[in-house]
């Protein structure tokens, strides 16, 4: 089974931005700037977990326009399986799996977050990371 393809400005917090691994057409949407509200039609779990999870996408400059009705599905999942568990439903598997889903798109389980490294901050050198202009030839 081949990888999923993994969007240009990932590959370059990974560190493993190479000219023949980038996507050429690749749709980059800009980071919003300014928290976007809950929609309305969110139950209150869910402008909850809307409120408290924003911040941090928005911190991690992760959260785009193109975003926000995924993220308002996210959140309405997570409205749904709360509050079934808080009235002793059981939840069936696709549910969970769909939460799952969505909170690894947007980077919140902790295996997709294990996935990305800050840039030069993995422990290992790039052996072929060009130095800047001045310091070809140098060594570190």
């Amino acid at each position: 089974m081949a990888n999923r393809k993994v969007p240009n400005h990932l590959k370059v917090v990974r560190g493993t931005d190479q000219p023949s691994r980038m996507q050429v057409l690749e749709v980059e949407f800009e980071p919003l700037e300014q928290a976007p509200g809950a929609p309305e039609w969110l139950d209150i779990l869910a402008k909850k977990y809307w409120d408290r999870i924003v911040p941090v996408l928005m911190a991690k400059k992760v959260l785009s326009d193109a975003d926000i009705e995924a993220l308002a599905i996210l959140c309405a999942l997570y409205g749904k399986v709360r509050q079934a568990y808080s009235a002793g439903v059981e939840l069936s598997a696709s549910i969970i799996t769909q939460l799952r889903l969505y909170q690894t798109e947007f980077g919140l389980t902790p295996v997709s977050r294990s996935k990305i490294t800050k840039s030069g901050e993995d422990g290992k050198p790039n052996k072929f990371k060009k130095p800047p202009p001045g310091q070809a030839g140098q060594v570190s």
